[in-house]
């Protein structure tokens, strides 16, 4: 765990318990070389109130190909992983917060993307709601 936050495994599922911060949750048991990466999310809150950011918008990603973090600073070892690392985008509004104010539907920003480097082809998302646990 790097970054301000908390995640809670809940029914083999990980949560983010508390978003204060950018939660990165990083997996070190074993390096990948090349791999296909699937990811099932679910958003409970599409609104966001960060400054600067349409509350309309939600944002988060996966970060991926970034080196070993330094677990003795975890307050700021995310940012290591964030200036070395690629960032596979979860917005499905695709916020771009450059130029000031910023606007929507940015292919690089939207999900799927690399963010800012490699627009997403499609939105891969679903509609998920009504959602039922067994």
């Amino acid at each position: 765990m790097a970054g301000g936050g908390d995640f809670l495994t809940l029914f083999g599922t990980i949560l983010e318990a508390r978003p204060s911060g950018l939660g990165l949750l990083w997996y070190t048991r074993e390096v990948f070389r090349n791999f296909a990466l699937k990811v099932d999310w679910l958003s409970f809150n599409p609104k966001t109130t960060a400054p600067n950011v349409p509350p309309s918008t939600d944002n988060s990603g996966i970060l991926i190909r970034f080196p070993a973090l330094n677990a003795s600073n975890p307050g700021n070892d995310w940012a290591l992983a964030s200036a070395k690392g690629y960032e596979i985008q979860i917005d499905d509004l695709g916020f771009n917060p450059a130029p000031a104010p910023g606007h929507l539907f940015d292919p690089l920003h939207q999900t799927g993307a690399v963010y800012a480097l490699a627009p997403s082809s499609t939105i891969a998302s679903k509609t998920c709601w009504p959602v039922e646990y067994l």
